[in-house]
């Protein structure tokens, strides 16, 4: 688990060791450093330690991605919690559908880009066949 963490540190000097540090605990990822003492036999080390997501990857195990993109599989950017925010014009889980414009019908009108509109309508229905007029405003 990401946050459970271990480590070795050496403070050596021409082919001898003078003091050696671990540390096992758990850190949570963010910006913030951690000053860590270590009272050995010999010396007194004192340092500082942070854990961070690695880029796309947020929440307190860093196992949540979000990376932005613009294209057919979503329109988006990521909040600094890894939450998607719809690019203007697109909404859904994945900001992939476009919104329409003002007045463009629910059943009747379509879009692929925001602000645009295509009406269909029906023109012939024989048996299974469905006959239809598409139009753009």
């Amino acid at each position: 688990m990401y946050g459970i963490t271990t480590w070795c540190l050496t403070v050596a000097a021409v082919n001898s060791i003078i003091e050696e540090a671990s540390y096992s605990g758990i850190i949570l990822p963010s910006t913030d450093w951690h000053t860590l003492t270590h009272h050995g036999n010999t010396a007194r080390i004192t340092y500082r330690v942070r854990v961070q997501c690695d880029i796309h990857y947020f929440n307190s195990t860093c196992t949540k991605f979000c990376r932005p993109r613009d294209d057919k599989f979503g329109h988006y950017h990521c909040d600094n919690n890894g939450d998607k925010m719809c690019i203007g014009g697109w909404r859904g889980a994945n900001c992939e559908i476009a919104v329409c414009k003002t007045g463009c019908h629910p059943i009747h009108g379509k879009c692929d880009q925001p602000g645009g509109c295509e009406r269909t309508a029906l023109l012939k229905q024989t048996n299974n066949l469905i006959l239809e007029l598409s139009t753009s405003n």
